[in-house]
């Protein structure tokens, strides 16, 4: 946000690129594939590079020689831009994540992405901050960033903490189905010795159609 408001929409983009490539190092080996980076570089670039076009215009602020005299001059575009930036590239990722994992992109969004929209307007306050009193910076303005920088990073913290709790319950949910599955299967082995053959031929049957046709997720 400080360098879309210092720089421009070019600068802010670059700026997200980068951003986004040095988070996609964070991400699980089996996640690190060129697509899933470059979707999530592309879709950080254009939602910061839209957004902040129409900030510019509305705030009627030359994006080459942007001067920013008070907060009150760009305060309501700049949350307008922040709140475009947020849905833009939170909804791209909620879509995504809804072909993978064939849900609600709206539910996926609501529940794993709408708190991240209190870390987007952080960011955006300290950057409106910076940009007003980056000439005149002294303890006092340093005074009012640095727990803004805190509560973003805490508030971020947090909502993956929760990601990964609601990720946890899933997996030990799936145990649990799988775990119900051989079970019954078991007793069905156990009163019915036929039975129980038939669901076991069935078994590698379905496996040895999905092998020959070249299915090899394992859902």
């Amino acid at each position: 946000f400080a360098a879309t408001l210092w720089f421009g929409p070019s600068v802010g983009a670059v700026t997200a690129a980068l951003d986004a490539l040095i988070m996609s190092l964070w991400l699980m080996p089996s996640l690190k594939t060129l697509e899933r980076v470059s979707f999530n570089v592309s879709v950080l670039v254009i939602s910061i590079w839209a957004a902040s076009q129409g900030f510019f215009v509305l705030a009627d602020i030359d994006p080459r020689n942007p001067v920013y005299s008070s907060l009150a001059q760009f305060v309501v575009p700049l949350y307008l831009f922040t709140a475009c930036a947020f849905l833009l590239n939170s909804g791209f990722v909620a879509v995504a994540i809804s072909f993978e994992r064939r849900q609600s992109a709206f539910k996926i969004w609501r529940e794993q992405f709408l708190w991240l929209s209190l870390n987007y307007f952080g960011g955006a306050s300290v950057a409106a901050v910076l940009v007003v009193y980056a000439k005149s910076m002294d303890w006092a303005v340093v005074g009012i960033i640095v727990p803004l920088l805190a509560i973003s990073y805490l508030t971020f913290r947090t909502t993956l903490g929760r990601l990964d709790d609601a990720n946890v319950h899933l997996r030990e949910l799936n145990r649990l189905y799988l775990s119900t599955v051989e079970t019954l299967a078991m007793a069905v082995d156990a009163k019915d010795q036929v039975t129980s053959g038939h669901i076991r031929r069935v078994q590698r049957y379905a496996l040895g159609l999905a092998n020959a046709l070249d299915l090899h997720d394992d859902k």
